[in-house]
């Protein structure tokens, strides 16, 4: 700015600064600032940019997960006024372990907690039983869920032949459950039987012994 007289002038420089901005109500996956997902999981991050200021401006808005930017953006916010800045497919990658998460622009910024979980694991484990021929094998199948979050499989349990029998189900993390089935057997099974289980992630095999029927000898007539 210039002020000017006939005999002299004067001149000062103004700043002009760009408005401030105000980042808040981090959610990460719908949870909030702190949220858990599984592994490969894709967890929309979003937050709220406020422009504090009397004009509209460009803000560069920034997602950094550890603390490192992975997203960028600009949004034109008008004066006084808020606008939620939403950042996707970030997350499939990220591995197992607790993240850093915070949503920056100039001058400002929210941070928020990220934990990537081990998805469900089904594993699985069979025992059986020996029996002679004619009886029924039992076997009893346990599954549990070594994973960090609940989850269903299936579980299919066989004799390499045939299946014997399919079950759904749905465990909670560090749960498990049993299931207990009976093969019949003939002649033909004397010897051993192959008996498999077998999850979406784990299979488990035994082999259960088969013995000939026992027999009695009585009433000797000589």
């Amino acid at each position: 700015l210039t002020a000017a007289s006939e005999n002299d002038s004067a001149t000062t420089q103004v700043s002009v600064t760009p408005p401030k901005a105000n980042v808040s109500e981090l959610n990460i996956s719908e949870s909030g600032a702190t949220a858990a997902i599984g592994e490969g999981d894709n967890a929309t991050i979003t937050a709220d940019v406020r422009n504090l200021g009397e004009v509209a401006y460009d803000f560069p808005v920034g997602l950094k997960v550890n603390g490192t930017e992975v997203r960028s953006t600009t949004r034109t916010i008008p004066a006084d006024a808020t606008e939620s800045v939403t950042f996707t497919s970030v997350t499939e990658d990220l591995p197992v372990n607790t993240h850093n998460v915070n949503v920056t622009t100039t001058g400002n910024y929210t941070t928020g907690t990220l934990t990537v979980e081990q998805p469900a694991v089904f594993t699985t484990d069979i025992d059986t039983n020996p029996v002679s021929a004619g009886n029924n094998i039992t076997a009893e199948v346990n599954i549990t869920n070594t994973g960090d979050r609940a989850g269903s499989t299936t579980v299919e349990i066989s004799d390499g032949e045939t299946t014997l029998n399919t079950t759904t189900i749905s465990l909670d993390s560090d749960a498990s459950t049993n299931i207990t089935i009976d093969r019949e057997t003939t002649a033909d099974d004397i010897g051993t039987v192959t008996l498999t289980a077998a999850s979406d992630d784990d299979t488990a095999t035994t082999q259960a012994t088969v013995t000939p029927p026992a027999a009695n000898v009585s009433e000797l007539n000589i």
